[in-house]
């Protein structure tokens, strides 16, 4: 509908959502690229760093997901970039969490705890509750990585009673890595 009315805005942004639908779906993924692909040309051409941020965290969860970290790295690290130009802080806090993610995953401990701690700062002043809730998570698994299991053991529940309190329940793509 919106291609047809000729909002690339619009169709940029369902583009990269309908894509990120196939997280978790490997038989849909190549699919799914060339969905964001697509949505990741129109975003630039309409010019909105945040809907370019946004179409390329899309494209970060898919690659994190079905391709590996260096691939989601990029697509982060180009998210985060955007979301900075155009002062988006709620992108901003959810592109420094996944960056915190990968880090982890790279045992890079003191790198994931500053990133963690950044995107809980941002999403805690925004009152973006969900993402802090994640950011606790991060900040946890740092903690356990870097050799103190400590202050991740009192932070261990914080996220779940989050998303509890919130009524809601991680992200389907996201359970494998919470847990």
């Amino acid at each position: 509908m919106f291609r047809a009315l000729g909002h690339d805005r619009y169709t940029a942004f369902c583009l990269a959502w309908v894509a990120a639908t196939a997280v978790g779906v490997p038989e849909e993924y190549d699919w799914a690229l060339g969905q964001c692909a697509e949505a990741a040309e129109l975003a630039h051409e309409v010019g909105e760093p945040p809907l370019v941020a946004q179409v390329l965290n899309a494209e970060g969860e898919l690659a994190r997901v079905h391709d590996g970290d260096e691939r989601a790295g990029w697509a982060y690290h180009a998210a985060l970039a955007a979301a900075r130009a155009g002062d988006e802080r709620g992108l901003q806090s959810v592109c420094l969490s996944n960056l915190s993610y990968l880090a982890s995953h790279r045992r890079a401990y003191d790198e994931a705890y500053r990133l963690a701690h950044e995107a809980l700062g941002i999403a805690g002043q925004l009152g973006f509750r969900m993402v802090v809730a994640w950011c606790l998570s991060e900040v946890a698994m740092a903690e356990v990585g870097a050799g103190r299991p400590e202050p991740a053991a009192r932070l261990g529940g914080t996220p779940d009673a989050v998303l509890e309190l919130l009524g809601t329940e991680c992200s389907p793509g996201d359970v494998h890595e919470h847990d």
